[in-house]
Order: C-alpha cells, then sequence, then structure tokens
C-alpha cells in the first residue's frame, strides 16, 4: 500500500471496512461472501483490510453478493472516510 497517497490509502480502507461491516451485517463469513461475489478469499480479505485495490467489476459483484446496491456500498464508505474511523 506504500504507493498510494495518504488520501487514497484513507479510502481504500474506508472501503474495506464499509465492505466488512456489510458483510458481518448480513450474517457473511469470509468464504461465503468471496463465493457469491466470484472472488477468491484471500483477496476479498485484501480489500476489506484496505491492502488491495478492487476494481470496478470487483465492486460490482461485492455489491451484488452483499445484496446491498452499489451505491449504498460507496456512501457507506465516504462516510467512514469522512468520519475517520470504522462503525462499532
Amino acid at each position: 500500500m506504500s504507493d498510494l497517497s495518504g488520501e487514497d490509502a484513507r479510502g481504500l480502507a474506508a472501503l474495506g471496512a464499509a465492505i466488512r461491516t456489510l458483510r458481518i451485517q448480513a450474517g457473511l463469513g469470509e468464504d461465503e461472501m468471496a463465493e457469491r461475489a466470484h472472488l477468491p478469499q484471500a483477496f476479498l480479505a485484501a480489500i476489506e483490510a484496505g491492502q488491495k485495490e478492487p476494481t470496478w467489476g470487483d465492486l460490482r459483484r461485492i455489491a451484488r453478493g452483499l445484496g446491498t446496491p452499489l451505491e449504498s456500498l460507496l456512501e457507506l464508505a465516504e462516510s467512514l472516510e469522512g468520519a475517520g474511523s470504522e462503525p462499532s
């Protein structure tokens, strides 16, 4: 993640936190979520940790796997980034 600017790194961390939050709220484990999103579990875990940047297609598959509109996922990520912390 060292090649990302501070702002980009914060955004990526917030996106990962949003995905993790929605996944947990949906009662999904990482394995089931990865299967639903058609992504490798390790890649999904790295996205949630803010270590990997998903493509637009990855984000669409993740939102579908969560059963949430992509817009809602991105809005949560934006609010978390603005708050500067993860939800409790």
